[in-house]
């Protein structure tokens, strides 16, 4: 017994089959062949063959039965246009110009082309319904277009044969009759369509009947073993030679590998068991989304099948989006009261903080307590910041920062403790014919940027130090000898002379409203009202005073100097300000507490120790200490709530202190 199983490759096109039938299958036919009794003979394309891995039992089958049929030589060609005509009494013409025959110049074109066997078929086939008498004309050749466009040609013949209407229906029907595999470079394959999705009398069910006729034969149908009738396209070479056909697969390339991908998903969603099928279903995100955006732009030519299973699929997606909004509606309401509790909680040791607490609990959500929350802790942030001359967001590495990049001569910058403008100035402390030092105020919403112009008198001289009043609405620039007052505006309100005992190479001056605390090389420390003449000389350190640290209400300030030496500068009273010196050697760094009534402040030294102080009356008491380790300490701050200390140590480890318990709570690097 002969078993022929022509077009093999439809076990991969068709999207009905699964891998599991399509294992069975495969060994249906594994067992007939090795009975004995029968041969099995299949037909398989050969750009196919790369899907055989796919079935190993395949593989297995015809690793030792397979013959590659090559393409026909030109003997075999020859034997293939002529044979047939000269059994069928018919002769070629000959050309009577050239004296080349048709069948010369069809074996020609064929051996050219070794892939067009399906072509010649096709175009024997035509020229034979067009012969005249008992000859095969040039004539009904160059009609048709050759060998190459006689399909082509034939195919739109018919169509333009048929109504306006008719026409209008290939998209669809293509759509139905070819399938595109996944990826960049696959190709178009011809399928099978049920004939019963073409209803009778409809435009459509008309093109497919042009198709199918007799005179056309494009089209082709078959029995299913369920007794219903299908159609796919004669020959797969139309799906090539068509132009109107290529160019309407190009346009929908992308829904019909779309379409591939849902009827291969929803063949194995149907054949699983019940309990794994909802696994099966279309996934939220862009699976569901697409697959319901082609059944809203082309539902009524997918299957039903198809449509179900993505109407199943966006029904299931429904349920999860639901199921998450009431989770994340339930998880926002605890979000919402956790944020407004942290905003009252940090509201006046860090009103900033609470501000971001109620904007985090309004964006979760739009509720009076969050909204109540926010406005509170913009009340008290306003007058916060009134009041606070920097927000240590470094806890205290700023000031010893900048002093540091100054000190080696660096371009170095300031910015206003709201942080809308930035002071950025070149290098200074240099001498010349043309001091360096040019000063620029930076609008950071705008980034509008202005030169600060220097007083005539401070023309020319070294720039010294720049920065901010307490308040912020003037710019202190100081220049050899001369201070600059600025509004925001950038107009220069006026210069002060400022009296020095040394040269000022190092000078820094800590802005306290219209008192300036100025520090020289020689140690000397003074506070000088830019309002009167006032210059009260508050006392000498050991060495330059390298730099001042103030605290947020502008009546605190930890002068350092050059030895290690550390002084306490206490101003209740401008005209008699208070100066004692700190019990305590090797000082390299200072900050204050940042909360507003608050008369702490750490120092730092040379050899790690850590030390927090408390200002009492005209003293100020060591309350607790820390020993960073074998390493000099420059930088140290207070937590935002004021209850550890955090330093940083030159060997790059940082580490966070419990004042209370004077212990160490994390270290870090």
């Amino acid at each position: 017994m002969l078993l022929v199983i022509d077009q093999l490759e439809e076990l991969f096109t068709n999207q009905d089959i699964d891998a599991a039938n399509r294992e069975r299958f495969v060994l249906v036919l594994e067992a007939l062949a090795k009975s004995g009794l029968v041969w099995v003979v299949a037909t398989l394309r050969s750009d196919f063959f790369d899907r055989l891995d796919q079935v190993p039992s395949l593989v297995r089958l015809s690793d030792r039965a397979r013959y590659l049929l090559l393409p026909p030589n030109e003997a075999e060609i020859r034997q293939i246009v002529r044979q047939p005509a000269r059994e069928a009494g018919l002769h070629f013409e000959t050309d009577a110009r050239t004296g080349e025959s048709l069948d010369e110049t069809i074996v020609a074109a064929t051996e050219s082309n070794p892939g067009s066997l399906p072509l010649l078929e096709y175009l024997l086939d035509q020229l034979w319904r067009r012969r005249e008498d008992d000859t095969l004309s040039f004539e009904a050749y160059k009609n048709l277009g050759g060998l190459e466009g006689a399909i082509g040609a034939r195919a739109g013949e018919v169509l333009a044969a048929q109504p306006a209407d008719v026409q209008a229906e290939l998209p669809r029907l293509l759509r139905a009759l070819v399938t595109v595999g996944q990826g960049a470079e696959a190709a178009a394959t011809a399928r099978h369509a049920d004939l019963d999705r073409f209803a009778s009398g409809t435009s459509v069910r008309r093109l497919v009947d042009a198709l199918l006729s007799p005179e056309a034969r494009l089209l082709v149908t078959d029995r299913t073993e369920a007794g219903g009738v299908t159609i796919r396209v004669a020959h797969e070479a139309l799906l090539r030679h068509w132009p109107r056909a290529q160019t309407q697969i190009a346009s929908d390339r992308t829904d019909l590998q779309l379409i591939a991908r849902l009827e291969e998903a929803q063949t194995r969603w149907r054949v699983a068991n019940e309990d794994v099928r909802d696994d099966l279903l279309l996934p939220s995100g862009l699976p569901v989304a697409e697959a319901k955006d082609l059944a809203g732009r082309r539902g009524d030519e997918l299957s039903r099948d198809v449509a179900d299973y993505i109407s199943r699929s966006a029904a299931a997606d429904d349920a999860r989006q639901a199921a998450r909004l009431r989770d994340a509606q339930e998880l926002t309401d605890q979000q919402v009261v956790a944020s407004v509790a942290r905003a009252y909680r940090v509201m006046f040791i860090d009103p900033l903080k609470s501000v971001d607490e109620a904007r985090t609990a309004l964006a979760a959500k739009e509720t009076p307590e969050a909204r109540q929350a926010l406005q509170t802790a913009m009340e008290v942030g306003l007058r916060r910041r009134d009041s606070r001359n920097d927000e240590r967001a470094m806890l205290g590495r700023g000031p010893s920062f900048l002093m540091g990049r100054w000190r080696q001569g660096k371009m170095f910058s300031r910015l206003r403790s709201d942080g809308r403008y930035t002071l950025v100035a070149s290098e200074r402390g240099q001498d010349g014919p043309k001091p360096p030092g040019t000063v620029y105020l930076i609008d950071m919403e705008t980034l509008e940027t202005r030169q600060l112009e220097p007083g005539e008198q401070a023309s020319g001289r070294r720039l010294e130090f720049m920065g901010f009043s307490l308040k912020g609405g003037e710019i202190f620039v100081a220049r050899q000898f001369y201070l600059d007052i600025h509004d925001l505006a950038a107009n220069r309100i006026k210069s002060v002379q400022l009296e020095f005992h040394a040269k000022p190479t190092h000078l820094i001056a800590g802005m306290f409203g219209s008192y300036v605390l100025v520090g020289d090389t020689a140690g000397h420390v003074m506070l000088a009202d830019t309002v009167s003449d006032a210059r009260p000389q508050l006392g000498r350190g050991r060495g330059a005073a390298l730099f001042i640290e103030g605290n947020v209400n502008g009546n605190r300030a930890i002068v350092i100097f050059e030895s290690g030496q550390a002084q306490l500068v206490i101003i209740d009273d401008p005209r008699s300000p208070i100066v004692c010196e700190l019990d305590m050697a090797d000082v390299m760094g200072a900050a204050f507490d940042p909360g507003l009534d608050a008369d702490r402040f750490v120092a730092t030294t040379r050899t790690g120790e850590i030390a927090v102080w408390q200002i009492a009356s005209r003293t100020a008491t060591r309350i607790a200490s820390f020993n960073h380790g074998q390493t000099a300490v420059q930088l140290a701050g207070f937590s935002g709530d004021g209850s550890r200390v955090i330093s940083l140590g030159d060997d790059g480890t940082c580490k966070i202190w419990n004042i209370r318990t004077q212990s160490l709570v994390a270290s870090y690097g």
